[in-house]
């Protein structure tokens, strides 16, 4: 039986996947600041709307506002069929956030969904009390103080990331890196953990600014591990068939 397969329409992505993501895989969607991840995950909500699928898009930085108003930049705006959900990690815990995108997701039913960042959520993950954590992941109380926080702050997002694929929703997780820092997310675990990595790059090349993507990882899927060089034009990103290696 073929594997059922959600089409982001972005033009010249889903040729780089078999024709569109696995349905219900999470992909973890990293990269440096101003690389196009906001852009490409609201252009994704918004082609899936623009084909009867609806979309669920939450966010830990940017208002409901702001990210209405940078989607009008490019002509997108948004029906009923998309909830744009503004979460402040201030106001709760990580643990109540999760638990709200799962009540937002029961009850909306959308077949995509886009958490941003999941950065910022392993940032308010180390800033939990250990006695929170210790609760949460029903660890050991005697042996917390043996456990470095490193390591409790992965298990915690081990943890939110196995309840995030549990949706069944074909997801995207924004991820914010530094350059040269040698992981794709700031917890170390997040890109080993889901199902697809896709990496942008902001980069110099034959003396000019270059914008790039690549598939890094992609499960049940053909990848050529190539490069390929993208814009963002007024309709949103497009990728290009030139290929960097």
């Amino acid at each position: 039986m073929p594997m059922e397969r959600v089409r982001t329409y972005v033009p010249g992505f889903d040729e780089l996947v078999n024709g569109g993501i696995p349905e219900c895989h999470t992909v973890l969607v990293a990269g440096p600041a101003g690389s196009g991840k906001t852009i490409f995950s609201l252009q994704y909500l918004y082609e899936g709307m623009k084909h009867g699928e609806k979309g669920v898009y939450i966010s830990f930085d940017m208002s409901e506002k702001d990210l209405v108003e940078q989607a009008s930049e490019f002509g997108w705006k948004f029906t009923k069929d998309v909830m744009i959900k503004y979460i402040d990690l201030n106001e709760t815990n990580v643990s109540a956030a999760i638990d709200e995108i799962a009540k937002a997701v029961g009850k909306f039913k959308p077949s995509r969904l886009v958490i941003d960042s999941i950065s910022i959520l392993s940032v308010y993950a180390e800033l939990v009390e250990m006695s929170d954590l210790v609760d949460m992941l029903k660890l050991d109380v005697s042996k917390t103080s043996m456990v470095p926080h490193t390591a409790i702050t992965r298990r915690a997002m081990t943890t939110m990331l196995k309840r995030i694929k549990s949706f069944d929703v074909t997801s995207l997780l924004i991820s914010e890196y530094a350059e040269g820092s040698g992981y794709y997310s700031r917890d170390t675990v997040s890109e080993f953990l889901a199902d697809g990595l896709v990496v942008f790059h902001n980069s110099s090349g034959s003396g000019r600014n270059v914008m790039e993507v690549e598939v890094v990882k992609m499960r049940k899927t053909k990848k050529d591990g190539a490069m390929y060089d993208m814009m963002i034009t007024e309709k949103g990103i497009h990728i290009y068939e030139i290929k960097r290696r």
